[in-house]
């Protein structure tokens, strides 16, 4: 996993030029925070449904 997050940062800035990161870096960070919520905000939802049902 480790090797692969490398490998990803380096094929990334490969592709980005780098008068252009500024532009990309943030929405980059937005989608990583949004993606590490997503698993808590299924689980709130999951537990209110089971909760609805007894």
């Amino acid at each position: 996993m480790h090797n692969s997050l490398t490998l990803l940062g380096y094929y990334l800035g490969k592709m980005i030029p780098p008068d252009r990161v500024d532009k990309y870096l943030l929405p980059i960070v937005l989608g990583i925070i949004v993606l590490s919520f997503v698993p808590s905000i299924i689980h709130i939802i999951q537990e209110r449904r089971a909760n609805k049902k007894d």
